[in-house]
């Protein structure tokens, strides 16, 4: 993703801390930790669901997602046109996600 993946990931989100959440073997999941503690969180319920699909049913996710693949080094990198498309196919309806480029 560049120099520093932890700004550009702040920046995308919009937030000062954050998690990734490994969601398989070449998925994650970047999300704002500011999102759940906000008095008006609300639950991104794309993010949640994406989550859910891939096993992560432990908990609801609010804020801002950002989704980015991860080469054999545990690099972040861009996600493959396929994946793209099949996370935009949904988040593309509510606006609640942002893919990486």
């Amino acid at each position: 993703m560049g120099e520093s993946t932890g700004a550009e990931i702040r920046s995308a989100i919009g937030c000062r801390w954050f998690d990734v959440v490994r969601l398989s073997a070449d998925l994650d999941m970047w999300i704002g930790d500011e999102g759940a503690v906000l008095a008006d969180a609300q639950v991104n319920v794309v993010a949640t669901t994406v989550a859910r699909v891939y096993g992560a049913i432990w908990q609801p996710f609010c804020g801002v997602a950002v989704f980015a693949a991860h080469d054999g080094d545990g690099e972040t990198v861009g996600l493959p046109e396929p994946v793209k498309d099949a996370l935009l196919s949904g988040a593309i309806l509510t606006g609640a996600a942002v893919v990486s480029r």
